[in-house]
Formats: structure tokens, sequence, C-alpha cells
């Protein structure tokens, strides 16, 4: 009878857990299609009117600034200073959630050097900024040569630990859900993993709201104080990050309330609320970082913090039933259930891993000289000692002698060394796989050109972020282009040289990079993009680089 029922209950916790899935993927699919489209990476300028360092005869009536995706802005985003420090604009800044934005200047009667400040933040929540300069009639000093609006250092630095501790936090929480849905998992050992799954919950909850506030404070360029004004609410709300953060915030919260004085025996609707939360927020929390709506990369980032949140949550929840049940029953089955369930979450996150990784760097040789890559890389390095005792545990779980102690002296360092990888990881997601954008304009010349329908602008990187490098960037109708395919080509007339043709890959929506582009002497190149979409579908183009002795 006793078999029956336990045969019955995981019947019932396996519908349970399919009902829950399916609202969690309504509840995130709702959140994510009432937002724009996120893409890979950090947005880039592409181009800006006037254009930096030009000089006009007369004053533009407008300033607007083009970027390779969609940019959220603050009220404060775009300013332009006149060579007083005065502010001419007018304040009000149009195409907010479009790649192209601008103001109107309302006062540009003064000759001289003007300043444009601004500051966006990318679909992936990251924030941009940058200035430059233009002149009417005659280049003069200036006193303005950034934003007014600039976060205190500590901004950063208090978002990188929310970071980190929201994840931790994450991890936890639905790796002792997934302890608790085990029929092992009863008695006393259940009312502690209950308890460590409220409050990593409850600490889950207070860093997404604090999350938010500190976006907010970056997006304004203030601080916290800044962050939690109306506007800079209003104004982060409207972004996808914070989105997807009330609502894992809302969905923490909710967890806490389910699992407060809940038993083994709780009623159905409210393990029903436990396991729809615990699914929302790991469907949604990868589509507010680096992930797109793309299927390859949401599933992959989906797959990897789930088999994650099983892996480091399941292993600090066992060990929290291990230590306050005596029990050997418990402490016989649980872990060893847990390591057969643990398998399968690494072999998971193994090839999640490197499929996400593929995607967010694209080349070895950004896996091996970027700050991104170098972090992937001490992450992967980490979990090999980590493998190890995971290893050894299970080895140990399967004999007969020595099972309770092993166990923990082996989970314990285990957990050390993956609180290191959950800090990495914490970086990584406030890292960007580009060269800063202000920089790289400064160092990269670019041009711009219409190439059937696309908008098309070349860069020549000659001193790369690694190596020499052409990216092109494709718009169409304002937003990032689809193209299956494009090739470059470099010529020169005098001396006479080439084509010598370079091989793109796909560094995001629209966008493609060769690398190890060197243009081997200086002169006049003639770039051709030759962009193809389909089997019959196919344009080119063709740009001029002056290119100077020293900047191969």
């Amino acid at each position: 009878m006793k078999r029956f029922d336990h045969h019955l209950t995981l019947r019932r916790t396996g519908r349970q857990t399919g009902a829950a899935a399916a609202c969690a993927l309504v509840v995130t699919c709702v959140v994510v299609l009432a937002t724009p489209p996120m893409a890979r990476a950090h947005a880039a300028l592409l181009r800006s009117t006037p254009a930096s360092d030009a000089t006009l005869r007369h004053a533009p009536h407008t300033v607007s600034l083009t970027f390779d995706e969609s940019v959220s802005v603050a009220p404060n985003a775009l300013e332009v200073y006149d060579r007083f420090g005065t502010r001419v604009d007018s304040g009000i800044i149009t195409g907010a959630g479009t790649a192209t934005i601008a103001t109107t200047i309302t006062d540009a009667s003064d000759r001289g050097t003007y300043t444009v400040a601004w500051r966006v933040t990318s679909a992936d929540s990251h924030v941009i900024h940058g200035a430059f300069v233009f002149s009417v009639g005659t280049t003069t000093a200036t006193r303005a040569a950034e934003s007014s609006a600039t976060s205190p250092s500590i901004i950063p630095h208090a978002f990188a630990i929310t970071r980190i501790a929201s994840l931790a936090a994450l991890l936890v929480c639905l790796g002792a859900i997934a302890i608790l849905l085990m029929p092992e998992c009863r008695g006393r050992s259940h009312a502690s993993v209950m308890a460590l799954a409220h409050g990593s919950a409850l600490l889950l909850a207070v860093t997404s709201m604090a999350g938010i506030v500190l976006q907010a404070a970056e997006m304004v360029g203030g601080g916290v104080r800044a962050g939690l004004t109306h506007s800079a609410l209003g104004a982060v709300a409207h972004t996808r990050f914070g989105e997807l953060w009330a609502l894992r915030a809302a969905c923490a919260f909710a967890i806490v309330v389910a699992s407060s004085g809940l038993r083994t025996n709780a009623g159905r609707q409210r393990r029903a609320l436990l396991l729809t939360s615990a699914v929302t927020i790991g469907l949604a929390t990868p589509l507010a970082g680096h992930s797109g709506l793309r299927w390859t990369t949401a599933f992959a980032d989906t797959v990897h913090l789930l088999a994650a949140s099983v892996w480091v949550g399941g292993l600090a929840a066992t060990a929290v039933a291990f230590i306050s049940d005596a029990g050997d029953e418990t402490r016989r089955r649980l872990p060893r259930r847990f390591s057969k369930l643990a398998g399968t979450s690494v072999v998971a996150l193994g090839i999640s891993g490197a499929v996400d990784a593929y995607l967010e760097i694209g080349t070895v040789d950004a896996l091996l000289q970027s700050t991104y890559g170098r972090l992937v890389d001490a992450k992967t390095l980490l979990l090999v000692p980590v493998l190890m005792l995971g290893l050894l545990n299970r080895r140990s779980l399967r004999s007969r002698t020595g099972r309770d102690r092993r166990f923990l002296q082996l989970a314990l360092p285990e957990l050390g060394l993956l609180a290191v990888v959950i800090a990495l990881s914490g970086v990584l997601v406030g890292t960007s796989h580009r060269q800063p954008s202000g920089e790289r304009d400064r160092a990269a010349p670019s041009n711009t050109l219409p190439i059937g329908p696309f908008e098309a602008t070349v860069t020549i990187d000659s001193a790369g972020e690694h190596q020499p490098r052409i990216a092109v960037a494709l718009m169409e109708h304002g937003t990032p282009a689809r193209a299956d395919d494009v090739q470059i080509a470099a010529s020169l007339d005098n001396p006479r040289l080439g084509p010598l043709r370079f091989r793109t890959t796909r560094s995001g929506q629209g966008r493609f990079t060769a690398v190890r582009a060197r243009l081997p002497i200086p002169g006049s190149w003639h770039i051709t993009v030759v962009i193809r979409r389909g089997d019959f579908d196919q344009w080119e183009g063709t740009t001029t680089f002056d290119i100077p002795a020293g900047a191969r």
C-alpha cells in the first residue's frame, strides 16, 4: 500500500511540474513578447549627425546618433553643450526604443565648438556612454567634455556584487526546490531544505529589486538616490531588464510565501505556486542578459542555468538535509538520488556551456585573448577540480563504509569552488566581449554606404581588439538586418594589389567580422562588401578608406 501511495505521489508531482512549466512558459512569453527583441552584445555607435570633429558652416537643427541595435534612453541620454558649457538642446529625445535617437538644438547662435554627450542602455541592459565634438564656423576650446550625468564609481561595483549575490541565491533556491520534489527528502531534512529555499528566495527578491534600482541609477548616471526617482524607475521599467527582473522578484516573493510553513503534505495549490514561480524564474533570467529571442541562444542559456541550479543548489540542499537529519535512511538514499541527478546536470551544463560560449564569443582567438574569453577559460578550469571532487563523492556513495563522513568532506570543498565559479559567472554577465564603443570609435574609421536594401557601416580596426579586423554592420528600416553571409574583399590601385579576400563570421544580428584582416601597405584601399540573403539575392557595394602609414 505504501509503495502504491509513493508511485501515486510521484505521478501527481510529475503532473504538477508539467502544469507549472506550462504556466511559467506562458507568463514569461507574455513579458518577453511585450518588449523589443534583444541583441547579442553591447550596442555600438555606428555614426552621428553631425559627425565627430566635423566643421559646419551653419549650426544644425538636430543632433542624432545611430547605433547597431535598439537602445533605451533616460531623460538625460543626449545632451549638447556650447563652448561655454551651457546646454543648448531641448531636453526632448526622440527615437527611444529604436536604433536612432535625436534631440533638437534650441540655441546654437554662437560660432565655435559644441560637445555632444550621450548615455544609452543597450538591449542586454548594459549602459554605454561617450562624447564627441563638432564645430560651427571655427574650432574653439570647450568646457564641456563629458555629460554631467556620471554614476558614482561605487554603483558599478555595487551592481556587480548584486549580480553575484542574486545568481547565488537563484541557484540555491531552484536547486533546493528540486531536492524538495524528491520523496527521499522528508521529516527534519525536508524542513531544513524548505528553510533554505525560503531564505534564498528572500535574498533573490531583495537583490532583484536592488538590481532594478542600481540599473536605474546607471541609466540616468547618478547615485542610488537618483535611481529611486520616478523618472529613473520609469525609464528602467520600459526595458527588458526591468520587466524581467521585476517578474523574477515577484516570483521570488511568491516562493517566500509558498514556503512559509510548508509541510511535506502541503496543499496542491501552494505546491503549484512554488513550482510555477521556480520555473518562471528559470525561464525569465537568461532573457534579461545576453540571450536573445533566437531559440538557440535562449534554449542554451536556459538549459545552462537550470542545470547549474540542480548541481549547485541541489548539492547545497543535500548537504543541509544530510546535516539536519541523522536518520540512516535519509543519509543513505538522498545523496545517492542526488548523485544521479547531478550527473545528468553536469552533462547538460557542459553541452549548453560550450554552445553558449561559441555563440557569445564566436572565435577561438577571442576565447583566448579577450577579457570575456579569459573569464570563460578561468571558469572552465575551475570546474575541473569540482568535477573530480564530484566523481570521488559519487564513488564513495557506492561503497558501504565511511559514507557519512566522506560525503561532507568532499561536498564542502566542492561548494567552495562552486562559489568562486558563481562569482566569475556574475562578472561575466557584466563583461562585454567587445571593445568599449568610445575607444573603438576614436581608433577605428568607418564609412556608411547603401547596398541594396541595406545601410552598411564598414569599420576598419587596424589595431583591433586583439588583431586587425574589418567589421560590417547592416541596418534595414532602422533595425539590424538579416543576412545569411557577407564577404569582404580589399584592393589597392597604386601600387596595384588585390583583391585580398577575408572570411567573415557572424558576430551578432546584422553584424559580421573578418579577423586577421591586415592591409599590408598604406594607401587608398577599396573595400568591397558582398551581401547574400537566401539562395538567389545578392548585393554588392564598395567604399574607400585612406589607411595611413603605421596603422596597419
